[in-house]
């Protein structure tokens, strides 16, 4: 009996791990993230690696200031006026641009990490947060990760 068990325990988990591995987002080999998929944004984890994706620019757009986000009910050029700080109050850093796959979808909000205990190694780096991690708090725009997952994130880079 403890044997059928065990082989039942053990098909159980290879069923589960499976699962998981097909919902699984992959970073190509070019270390660049898809971010019409905000699971995409979220999941890029090359911290085995020692370092950060860098998002796939080729199909996204900046979003222009008047544009309207449903998530957070602002317009993008409306962010400019919160401060931008983590569940515990603390300051973390600066908005800088809101993307997605059209001028009429927004799917991540691109930080700079500058404020204290937020420091990346990367000077003046600029992370793609999934806009889900996002919400509005009084007077202030509230980020729901930490420090520690900050350098995780996918890198943007608008050269």
């Amino acid at each position: 009996m403890t044997g059928l068990r065990i082989l039942i325990a053990a098909g159980a988990s290879v069923a589960l791990a499976s699962g998981a591995l097909a919902q699984t987002t992959t970073v190509t080999g070019t270390d660049r993230v898809d971010v019409k998929d905000p699971a995409a944004i979220v999941s890029a984890d090359r911290a085995d690696m020692g370092e950060a994706p860098t998002v796939d620019l080729t199909n996204m757009v900046e979003l222009d200031d008047d544009f309207v986000l449903p998530t957070l009910n602002l317009p993008v050029d409306a962010l400019d006026d919160y401060e931008l700080v983590d569940r515990n109050g603390t300051y973390v850093g600066e908005v800088e641009e809101v993307i997605g796959p059209d001028a009429n979808t927004a799917t991540a909000i691109v930080v700079e990490f500058d404020g204290p205990g937020w420091f990346l190694t990367d000077d003046d780096v600029e992370r793609v947060v999934d806009i889900g991690k996002f919400s509005i708090e009084g007077d202030r725009l509230v980020i729901d990760i930490v420090a520690d997952d900050a350098i995780k994130l996918p890198v943007y880079k608008d050269d």
